[in-house]
């Protein structure tokens, strides 16, 4: 692909971007006044679903590490402490995937039962202990037992060439994953902005998202479930771009979807504005650019 090409590519994102701001601007309210349905099920899928992205890269990332130490590290307390860690950080990821996903589950399901909107949101008051903490932890050990047996499967044959590529692209995933979180709670905390489904009965507490705030609570600004699902995009450089370039491209588009998806079932649900999952998409787009242009990758198919 030519530079040209990458160029045009960039200065599209960046149009759409600003163009996306612009309408939310202007219209984010009467969006969300027309649009939010608490009782869809795709997106309640996508808020259940929506988040996973970050923690499973933060899993193979580690594990990428773990078999690095295994296979190229010599020194057998250097070998131990590397491994021991990456394990440790796999069995978190795998954990926090896990968690998120059955407690918003768990959520749906009750809504459903108590006959409330599916899409309402209140995973954070199911206390994880009891029934729920032995389910979650079930689930953590079998996932994460696969996980650990199918990136080994995949490593022991690879070539030390691309091992060392993948050590990089992992370090760079870590990277990806606390600047993500960084980026999205610090400006969360900063707007304070309330959520469409906050105000559905009375919007005298709307703000345009350009209004700063201050924290006080809401976290409407920007979206943490878009900028979660864009972090897929980091996920096809994990496939080598010299013998699985069609994959790699495959995996790009379907990065770019769903994407798409989770950003458009957070303003449907009432969870964000346009505007809030338009920035939200955005900083992981930008997180996941520039690491990939300082480890010499395209996340859409080839090497620089």
């Amino acid at each position: 692909m030519s530079k040209q090409r990458h160029f045009r590519i960039e200065y599209l994102v960046i149009c759409v971007f600003v163009f996306l701001m612009a309408i939310g601007s202007l219209f984010d309210k009467s969006i969300s006044q027309h649009l939010v349905n608490q009782n869809s099920l795709i997106a309640t899928f996508f808020q259940i679903f929506g988040s996973i992205a970050p923690p499973l890269i933060l899993f193979i990332a580690s594990l990428i590490i773990c078999f690095y130490a295994l296979y190229q590290i010599r020194d057998n307390i250097s070998k131990f402490t590397v491994m021991s860690v990456s394990i440790i950080g796999s069995a978190y990821a795998m954990w926090q995937l896990v968690k998120k996903c059955t407690l918003r589950l768990l959520c749906a399901i009750n809504n459903f039962h108590d006959n409330i909107p599916i899409g309402i949101d209140s995973s954070d008051k199911i206390p994880v202990k009891g029934n729920v903490l032995f389910l979650i932890i079930c689930i953590t050990i079998i996932l994460w037992g696969i996980g650990i047996f199918l990136i080994y499967t995949w490593i022991k044959n690879v070539k030390q060439a691309e091992l060392q590529r993948l050590m990089f692209i992992s370090l760079g995933g870590i990277v990806a994953f606390f600047l993500r979180d960084t980026f999205i709670d610090s400006m969360k905390d900063l707007w304070g902005r309330w959520r469409p489904r906050e105000q559905l009965t009375n919007w005298n507490h709307f703000t345009n998202w350009y209004v700063i705030n201050g924290k006080n609570g809401h976290q409407s600004f920007p979206s943490g479930h878009s900028a979660s699902a864009w972090l897929s995009l980091y996920l096809p450089l994990f496939i080598n771009p010299n013998t699985h370039k069609k994959f790699r491209h495959i995996a790009f588009i379907l990065a770019c979807i769903f994407g798409i998806l989770v950003a458009g079932s957070r303003v449907f649900i009432g969870a964000h504005f346009l505007s809030d999952v338009t920035m939200g998409s955005f900083v992981s787009i930008i997180i996941v650019y520039c690491i990939s242009r300082i480890l010499g990758e395209h996340i859409d198919c080839n090497k620089l």
